[in-house]
């Protein structure tokens, strides 16, 4: 049973992450580098801090989680995935934007004067 449960909540999971990543990412760059991290440990933390009140409120019995444990771990798994993509669009906005908007001396400029 502890296998169907874990196959449907990772399904759940995985759906909400590729639904997220299509979304576009936030136009902040500034707080990207600072918040992105954030969010990236934060999710870890919701997730881990879940699973351990399951296992201390006895929520894995007899090889299956009870029905209000396979809500949590659901839940903590969207809080999770939404943390992880949401931290990773801002960490690569932050950096891949600045890359490119960078002004400075490129090989198109110098073939533009004559």
């Amino acid at each position: 049973m502890l296998w169907a449960q874990t196959i449907v909540g990772f399904a759940v999971w995985i759906a909400y992450g590729v639904w997220l990543a299509r979304r576009p990412a936030p136009p902040s760059k500034q707080i990207g580098l600072i918040l992105g991290p954030m969010l990236l440990l934060a999710g870890m933390l919701c997730l881990v801090a879940a699973l351990y009140a399951v296992i201390q409120l006895r929520g894995l019995t007899k090889g299956s989680l009870t029905l209000w444990a396979m809500g949590v771990v659901t839940v903590a798994g969207l809080v999770f995935i939404h943390c992880q993509v949401m931290g990773s669009k801002l960490v690569f906005g932050a950096t891949l934007g600045r890359e490119t908007s960078a002004e400075g001396k490129t090989s198109e400029s110098d073939r533009e004067k004559p």
